[in-house]
């Protein structure tokens, strides 16, 4: 878990600096699938319902879900582009933050990526 990141770094920095070769290899990875090449980030759009009422900009931000039935609402992964600044995905309008941000770590190419992109909402596995 990251517990801080500036805005304005790129993910690729903190994958780097966390996964190897320059990180080290997670205990957990006992294959060695998680570097910072080799996996691919991704958020659930519209994984929550936006705030409501806090100013005019969030009210701004969100209007399109303004009176919409949040089942009706589409949900579906976001591969994040890692070469850009965090800020950059946090923006999207469909990428709602639910608290703080959530981005889920995946294995390029694994069994567990193919289940993962299959599913329309997190699954642990």
């Amino acid at each position: 878990m990251i517990e801080s990141v500036c805005e304005l770094d790129t993910l690729d920095a903190h994958l780097s600096s966390i996964l190897p070769p320059h990180g080290e290899k997670p205990s957990w990875d006992r294959r060695g699938d998680y570097t910072a090449k080799t996996v691919d980030l991704y958020y659930w759009a519209n994984a929550v319902e936006p705030y409501r009422g806090y100013d005019n900009r969030t009210r701004c931000l969100f209007a399109e879900a303004e009176g919409a039935n949040r089942d009706a609402v589409s949900k579906y992964w976001v591969k994040v582009d890692t070469s850009l600044p965090l800020l950059a995905a946090l923006s999207r309008a469909n990428h709602v933050v639910p608290g703080h941000p959530v981005f889920f770590v995946v294995a390029r190419g694994s069994d567990f990526a193919k289940v993962f992109l299959a599913s329309n909402e997190p699954a642990v596995l």
